[in-house]
């Protein structure tokens, strides 16, 4: 995709037009920190259902242009990575009234009902960009 961007540009230069002019725009971070409330075996499987679940029920929401979630790795164990945690889920949304439309979207709320009994903590991290 980069690559045909550029290409465009470059094409744009060519025919003696000026590219577009480059828009920047204020999109927002959300990270959550799930802690599930079983450990070891059927944590891990838990962790791998709530990945599931997030990755299918809150990507389709409208304003997001990109969601990961995966489970806490732990071979990464230098001091400063955290690990009080089993699921991490980062989103960046177009901005922040995409974001205050997600807290309240039906798959959102569904998905936290789901999951908040099966919980011991949960941590949010909001940044703009």
């Amino acid at each position: 995709m980069r690559a045909l961007v550029l290409a465009l540009l470059g094409l744009a230069s060519c025919l003696g037009t000026a590219p577009p002019e480059r828009v920047v725009t204020s999109r927002l971070v959300h990270v959550v920190a799930f802690t599930l409330e079983e450990g070891g075996t059927a944590g891990r499987d838990e962790a791998l259902a709530l990945v599931r679940d997030l990755r299918e029920d809150l990507a389709p929401i409208p304003g997001i242009v990109h969601l990961h979630a995966g489970i806490r790795d732990p071979r990464f164990e230098r001091p400063s990575n955290l690990q009080d945690f089993d699921v991490l889920l980062v989103i960046e949304f177009t901005d922040k009234d995409a974001h205050d439309a997600y807290l309240v979207d039906p798959r959102h709320r569904a998905v936290v009902d789901a999951w908040t009994p099966r919980l011991r903590g949960i941590r949010v991290l909001d940044a703009a960009r």
